[in-house]
């Protein structure tokens, strides 16, 4: 879904047509992203939605710049990064690492088994939920924002800006 803005209904249809979806592949990397002209558009907001389903077991990678990530499902690594927007996942991956400067990090695992993560924030909060069970090596940390991590967990370090164990 691609969206632009206007001054007026007429103008923001004509921009648009000037909005298209691009996409490049480098080897096994997949890239999806807005094209649009810059200085045409300076103020306008062109932006897109991608909705993306891939088999389970997939290694994922996301990145975006201005906006949001979510995912739900993984099962292959797991890896999201933003520069202004929040990371919320629900995966089974076992190997996740997320980051975002300016937005929450909300981290749900599904599956059992040994897990290896980090997530990091510079300006937001993190939240991770785990099942019970599961064997967990992971490190979370924010420069603004606060850490909830699960209960439960032994051999925890823990200090006001991040957590590990």
């Amino acid at each position: 879904e691609l969206s632009v803005r206007g001054d007026t209904q007429e103008q923001a249809d004509a921009n648009l047509n000037l909005v298209s979806l691009g996409q490049r592949q480098e080897g096994k990397l997949l890239a999806l992203f807005v094209d649009a002209p810059r200085e045409q558009l300076r103020g306008m907001s062109p932006s897109g939605r991608f909705v993306i389903d891939v088999p389970a077991r997939l290694a994922v990678t996301l990145d975006s710049h201005n906006g949001d990530v979510r995912a739900t499902g993984v099962a292959g690594t797991f890896v999201a990064e933003t520069h202004n927007g929040e990371i919320v996942a629900e995966v089974a991956a076992t190997n996740v690492k997320v980051e975002t400067h300016n937005g929450d990090v909300e981290l749900v695992l599904t599956s059992g088994g040994a897990l290896q993560g980090e997530l990091t924030t510079h300006n937001g909060d993190v939240g991770i939920t785990l099942p019970d069970g599961v064997d967990a090596r992971f490190q979370a940390a924010t420069h603004n924002g606060r850490i909830v991590a699960p209960n439960g967990l032994s051999d925890v370090v823990a200090n006001r800006r991040s957590v590990s164990g």
